[in-house]
Protein backbone atom coordinates (compact mmCIF):
# COMPACT_ATOMS: atom_id res chain seq x y z
CA UNK A 1 0.00 0.00 0.00
CA UNK A 2 1.34 3.41 -1.01
CA UNK A 3 0.54 6.42 1.22
CA UNK A 4 1.41 9.84 -0.11
CA UNK A 5 0.53 13.52 -0.08
CA UNK A 6 -0.26 15.07 -3.46
CA UNK A 7 -0.91 18.49 -4.96
CA UNK A 8 -3.45 19.03 -7.76
CA UNK A 9 -3.04 22.25 -9.75
CA UNK A 10 -5.29 24.02 -12.25
CA UNK A 11 -2.75 25.16 -14.90
CA UNK A 12 -5.06 27.97 -16.10
CA UNK A 13 -5.48 29.98 -12.88
CA UNK A 14 -2.81 28.25 -10.71
CA UNK A 15 -5.31 27.28 -7.99
CA UNK A 16 -4.31 24.14 -6.12
CA UNK A 17 -5.50 21.49 -3.70
CA UNK A 18 -3.36 19.47 -1.29
CA UNK A 19 -4.55 16.02 -0.26
CA UNK A 20 -3.57 12.56 0.99
CA UNK A 21 -4.13 9.33 -0.90
CA UNK A 22 -3.61 5.65 -0.13
CA UNK A 23 -3.58 3.15 -2.98
CA UNK A 24 -2.12 -0.11 -4.27
CA UNK A 25 -1.98 1.25 -7.83
CA UNK A 26 0.14 4.37 -8.42
CA UNK A 27 -1.40 4.77 -11.89
CA UNK A 28 -5.01 5.16 -10.71
CA UNK A 29 -5.09 8.82 -11.90
CA UNK A 30 -6.51 10.01 -8.56
CA UNK A 31 -6.66 13.82 -8.36
CA UNK A 32 -8.90 14.33 -5.33
CA UNK A 33 -12.58 14.04 -4.51
CA UNK A 34 -13.58 17.55 -3.40
CA UNK A 35 -16.10 19.88 -4.99
CA UNK A 36 -13.43 22.06 -6.62
CA UNK A 37 -11.88 19.04 -8.37
CA UNK A 38 -15.31 17.83 -9.56
CA UNK A 39 -16.19 21.31 -10.87
CA UNK A 40 -12.91 21.49 -12.79
CA UNK A 41 -13.52 18.07 -14.34
CA UNK A 42 -17.07 19.08 -15.35
CA UNK A 43 -15.61 22.16 -17.04
CA UNK A 44 -13.12 19.92 -18.93
CA UNK A 45 -10.12 21.54 -17.25
CA UNK A 46 -7.10 19.25 -17.36
CA UNK A 47 -5.68 19.25 -13.83
CA UNK A 48 -2.07 18.34 -13.07
CA UNK A 49 -1.43 16.14 -10.04
CA UNK A 50 1.98 15.49 -8.53
CA UNK A 51 3.15 13.53 -5.52
CA UNK A 52 4.79 15.71 -2.87
CA UNK A 53 6.06 12.95 -0.61
CA UNK A 54 5.61 9.24 0.04
CA UNK A 55 4.97 8.33 3.68
CA UNK A 56 5.54 5.15 5.67
CA UNK A 57 2.03 5.06 7.14
CA UNK A 58 -1.39 6.56 6.59
CA UNK A 59 -1.17 8.52 9.86
CA UNK A 60 2.15 10.05 8.75
CA UNK A 61 0.53 11.08 5.44
CA UNK A 62 -2.40 12.67 7.27
CA UNK A 63 0.02 14.56 9.53
CA UNK A 64 2.07 15.84 6.57
CA UNK A 65 -1.09 16.88 4.69
CA UNK A 66 -2.32 18.78 7.76
CA UNK A 67 1.00 20.64 8.14
CA UNK A 68 1.16 21.59 4.45
CA UNK A 69 -2.43 22.79 4.34
CA UNK A 70 -1.91 24.85 7.52
CA UNK A 71 0.98 26.54 5.74
CA UNK A 72 -1.06 27.45 2.62
CA UNK A 73 -4.67 27.73 3.92
CA UNK A 74 -4.65 31.56 3.80
CA UNK A 75 -3.26 31.66 0.26
CA UNK A 76 -5.99 32.83 -2.16
CA UNK A 77 -5.04 30.08 -4.60
CA UNK A 78 -5.45 27.28 -2.04
CA UNK A 79 -8.74 25.41 -2.53
CA UNK A 80 -8.59 23.50 0.78
CA UNK A 81 -11.38 24.68 3.10
CA UNK A 82 -10.05 23.13 6.30
CA UNK A 83 -6.61 22.48 7.73
CA UNK A 84 -6.41 18.98 6.32
CA UNK A 85 -6.06 15.70 8.09
CA UNK A 86 -8.99 13.33 7.91
CA UNK A 87 -11.39 15.41 5.85
CA UNK A 88 -14.48 17.40 6.82
CA UNK A 89 -15.79 16.26 10.17
CA UNK A 90 -18.85 17.35 12.16
CA UNK A 91 -16.82 19.62 14.46
CA UNK A 92 -15.86 21.74 11.43
CA UNK A 93 -19.51 22.56 10.75
CA UNK A 94 -19.99 24.43 14.04
CA UNK A 95 -18.18 27.28 15.76
CA UNK A 96 -14.87 28.79 14.73
CA UNK A 97 -13.73 25.74 12.73
CA UNK A 98 -16.60 26.17 10.25
CA UNK A 99 -14.97 27.03 6.89
CA UNK A 100 -17.92 29.25 5.97
CA UNK A 101 -16.94 31.58 8.83
CA UNK A 102 -13.61 32.43 7.19
CA UNK A 103 -13.91 35.90 5.60
CA UNK A 104 -12.43 34.80 2.27
CA UNK A 105 -14.88 31.87 2.02
CA UNK A 106 -17.85 34.09 2.95
CA UNK A 107 -16.83 36.54 0.21
CA UNK A 108 -16.62 33.76 -2.39
CA UNK A 109 -20.02 32.36 -1.36
CA UNK A 110 -21.70 35.77 -1.53
CA UNK A 111 -20.14 36.49 -4.95
CA UNK A 112 -21.49 33.19 -6.25
CA UNK A 113 -25.07 34.25 -5.37
CA UNK A 114 -24.97 37.56 -7.25
CA UNK A 115 -27.07 37.34 -10.41
CA UNK A 116 -28.28 33.81 -9.67
CA UNK A 117 -31.95 32.91 -9.65
CA UNK A 118 -33.75 31.75 -6.56
CA UNK A 119 -34.67 28.14 -7.44
CA UNK A 120 -38.01 28.40 -5.65
CA UNK A 121 -39.35 31.49 -7.38
CA UNK A 122 -37.19 31.86 -10.49
CA UNK A 123 -36.38 35.44 -9.48
CA UNK A 124 -32.94 36.92 -8.74
CA UNK A 125 -31.60 36.47 -5.23
CA UNK A 126 -31.57 39.82 -3.42
CA UNK A 127 -30.06 40.84 -0.13
CA UNK A 128 -33.23 42.69 0.89
CA UNK A 129 -33.40 46.26 -0.32
CA UNK A 130 -34.93 48.60 2.28
CA UNK A 131 -38.13 50.23 1.01
CA UNK A 132 -38.91 53.92 1.47
CA UNK A 133 -42.21 55.01 3.02
CA UNK A 134 -43.34 56.26 -0.40
CA UNK A 135 -42.63 52.83 -1.92
CA UNK A 136 -44.54 51.10 0.90
CA UNK A 137 -47.58 53.35 0.30
CA UNK A 138 -47.55 52.55 -3.44
CA UNK A 139 -47.44 48.81 -2.68
CA UNK A 140 -50.29 49.22 -0.22
CA UNK A 141 -52.44 50.99 -2.84
CA UNK A 142 -51.71 48.26 -5.39
CA UNK A 143 -52.74 45.59 -2.90
CA UNK A 144 -56.01 47.34 -2.03
CA UNK A 145 -57.14 47.10 -5.66
CA UNK A 146 -55.89 43.54 -6.15
CA UNK A 147 -58.46 40.80 -5.37
CA UNK A 148 -55.64 38.48 -4.32
CA UNK A 149 -54.97 40.67 -1.28
CA UNK A 150 -58.48 41.82 -0.34
CA UNK A 151 -59.73 38.38 0.64
CA UNK A 152 -61.70 37.51 -2.51
CA UNK A 153 -59.09 34.97 -3.64
CA UNK A 154 -57.53 34.19 -0.29
CA UNK A 155 -54.37 32.09 -0.90
CA UNK A 156 -55.13 29.68 1.94
CA UNK A 157 -58.88 29.18 1.57
CA UNK A 158 -59.42 29.98 -2.12
CA UNK A 159 -62.27 32.33 -1.21
CA UNK A 160 -63.00 35.17 1.17
CA UNK A 161 -62.58 33.94 4.78
CA UNK A 162 -65.51 34.06 7.19
CA UNK A 163 -65.53 37.11 9.41
CA UNK A 164 -67.52 38.24 12.40
CA UNK A 165 -67.73 41.23 14.75
CA UNK A 166 -66.21 41.25 18.24
CA UNK A 167 -68.82 42.00 20.91
CA UNK A 168 -66.41 44.17 22.94
CA UNK A 169 -64.28 46.18 20.46
CA UNK A 170 -66.62 46.08 17.41
CA UNK A 171 -63.77 45.01 15.07
CA UNK A 172 -64.59 42.76 12.14
CA UNK A 173 -62.05 39.94 12.16
CA UNK A 174 -61.46 36.46 10.76
CA UNK A 175 -63.44 33.80 12.67
CA UNK A 176 -60.24 31.98 13.68
CA UNK A 177 -58.82 35.15 15.22
CA UNK A 178 -62.17 36.03 16.76
CA UNK A 179 -62.04 33.03 19.10
CA UNK A 180 -58.37 33.53 19.96
CA UNK A 181 -58.05 37.31 20.39
CA UNK A 182 -61.59 38.70 20.67
CA UNK A 183 -64.96 38.13 22.37
CA UNK A 184 -64.09 36.48 25.74
CA UNK A 185 -60.33 37.16 25.27
CA UNK A 186 -60.65 40.75 23.97
CA UNK A 187 -58.45 43.44 25.58
CA UNK A 188 -61.44 45.79 25.69
CA UNK A 189 -63.28 43.36 27.99
CA UNK A 190 -60.59 43.69 30.66
CA UNK A 191 -60.29 47.52 30.63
Amino acid sequence: MFNFVYKTINPINKKFYIGKHSTKNLNDNYQGSGKWIKDCKKSNIHLITGIIKFCKSEDEAYFLEEKLVEKFIHNKLCMNFINGGKGLRAEYLYGEKNPAKRPEVRKILSEQKIGKLNPMYGKPIHKGIPKTEEHKKKLSELRKNNPKYNGVNHPMYGKKPKTDKCIYCDKIVNVGNLAKWHNDNCKEKFK
